[in-house]
């Protein structure tokens, strides 16, 4: 199975012979997917292999089979142009060579390791670096957008970035991503590319939301993926340019509250961004030069608050949202 996809100028092409790592990664690029791509030496080519699981030793693809027992929970480490990346006790292997563009990655068909983490490691910490020489840069952030005006949503894992995007969308807002937006800064303009894979949320966020009271009947899995659009039609827009940038906390009996931060604070926990990584190689400083100067002029120019907020105040967002774009 084959799929073609072209995400903002940068060619791939996905192979695969499993057809559930062909449906969760085509369903989380669909945005981009395109029938078919002209020849070109810029084109990435991604190769998704099933790992099977065993215990007593029996075997696995040849290529990955060094690399079964590699450290836990995460291990990167190079040799020459090619990269090789392992989690957990290598139920995710990838093998990246960056001169032939090409990523190979397998993975234990483990409902729990799809869309994530086995998304991320196969294809958005390889393809960074592709995108960062294009100019664009992953932040690991929710973004939404009303007339134009973004807000970034940064944040770790269960900071609640896919809740208050999910709740800013429910309320009319425009939607971008909920996990990895594409930031450009270009003659000293800021923007947001979209990224809209699947929102990913658990069982017991999504119940707080009537509009998925359907999907949840149909769907038995304690974490659902959805595309938010069939659940909100025309809530996908392109690009933005972002004002505020948000870093939530969320406390289940918390009520809601921000406060402002200097440029100081926002700037050091951008720098804490899973995707900043300072390139040692000469041939790749200007990238690393580029990225810093992106983060910076976010922390000068964009108004930073904390967000601390429990379950019951979801549905407030919204009107916060609006007030803090409107100060």
């Amino acid at each position: 199975m084959r799929a073609y996809f072209n995400i903002y100028g940068l060619p791939l092409e996905i192979n695969t012979d499993h057809p559930l790592l062909f449906k969760s990664f085509t369903e989380d690029l669909r945005f981009f997917q395109v029938k078919r791509i002209p020849p070109s030496r810029n084109t990435v080519r991604i190769t998704l292999t099933d790992l099977p699981f065993s215990l007593n030793g029996a075997a696995t693809p040849a290529l990955f089979a060094p690399y079964r027992e590699m450290v836990s929970p995460f291990s990167f480490r190079s040799a020459s142009d090619t990269f090789v990346a392992s989690y957990g006790r290598s139920a995710v292997t990838v093998v990246t060579r960056l001169r032939q563009r090409q990523i190979q990655a397998a993975v234990i068909p483990e409902p729990s390791l799809l869309p994530d983490p086995f998304f991320y490691y196969s294809f958005t910490e390889p393809m960074s670096l592709w995108f960062k020489q294009r100019g664009l840069f992953f932040l690991h952030a929710g973004c939404v957008t009303e007339a134009g005006a973004g807000i970034l949503i940064v944040g770790n894992p269960r900071a609640g970035k896919s809740a208050l995007t999910t709740s800013a969308v429910r309320g009319g807002f425009r939607f971008l991503a909920d996990e990895q937006p594409l930031l450009s800064l270009h003659r000293g303009t800021l923007r947001a590319f979209a990224f809209p894979r699947r929102i990913r949320l658990d069982r017991s966020v999504a119940r707080l939301f009537p509009e998925l009271k359907e999907l949840m009947k149909s769907n038995p899995s304690e974490r659902l993926a959805f595309p938010i659009e069939k659940i909100w039609p025309g809530c996908l827009t392109l690009s933005c340019r972002p004002r505020l940038l948000l870093f939530p906390c969320y406390r289940p009996r918390k009520k809601l509250r921000t406060a402002p931060l200097s440029s100081s604070a926002v700037l050091k926990k951008l720098f804490r961004d899973p995707f900043f990584l300072w390139h040692r190689q000469r041939s790749l400083e200007r990238i690393s030069h580029l990225h810093l100067a992106l983060l910076e002029y976010c922390a000068r120019h964009l108004r930073g608050f904390t967000l601390e907020y429990g379950e019951e105040e979801l549905h407030k967002i919204p009107a916060l949202f609006r007030k803090l774009l409107s100060g």
